[in-house]
């Protein structure tokens, strides 16, 4: 059965702050509760524990693929969800917007059970990291000045980054016009 979830959760705090907790994969048992991990090599066994009154235990061997830093981290999953899943960050005014994002398939026969706990697992893990990143700073408060200068740096890198691809199609669109004009 393939199978496609994702769930967010709003954190006030800066995309560096939160790719530095989610950048170690096998300290997450420090802050996710109930999650098992073992190390072997690269690769990373996990249990994630029951949550829901007919709740599953499920077993996963986790590889990191790629970390992006500041933007996310993308997973390998084989065992009983076997696909890829992804934390991802996207800044807000105030804080950033944590995504993680499965697409697995399972032969498992409670499939449905099996997912409604991974995403059970997966939300109380994100609140953990909420309660655990902003701390004592209260709703509504003004943002990080930190924060909102992460975020002028960002914008700043990606217009120069438009900017920057803008002038080469316009250099490319113009040697390709004097090759077909025959002037060059």
């Amino acid at each position: 059965m393939q199978v496609d979830a994702w769930d967010s959760v709003f954190i006030r705090a800066r995309r560096a702050e939160v790719h530095a907790v989610l950048a170690d994969p096998a300290s997450y048992a420090d802050w996710w509760p109930g999650l098992q991990v073992a190390v072997r090599g690269d690769l990373l066994l996990v249990t994630h524990p029951p949550r829901l009154r007919l709740g599953l235990p499920h077993r996963t061997a986790v590889r990191v693929m790629k970390v992006r830093p500041e933007l996310g981290i993308d997973f390998a999953y084989a065992g009983d969800l076997d696909g890829e899943a992804e934390f991802y960050y996207l800044d807000e005014v105030d804080g950033t917007v944590v995504t993680y994002l499965l697409r697995a398939t399972t032969g498992h026969r409670r499939w449905r059970a099996l997912l409604a706990d991974h995403r059970a697992s997966v939300r109380v893990a994100l609140h953990e990291l909420k309660d655990r990143l902003e701390g004592a700073r209260l709703p509504g408060t003004e943002p990080d000045p930190r924060l909102l200068a992460d975020q002028r740096e960002a914008a700043l890198r990606f217009r120069a980054g438009v900017e920057a691809h803008a002038r080469k199609l316009a250099s490319a669109r113009g040697a390709d016009s004097r090759s077909q004009s025959g002037t060059e």
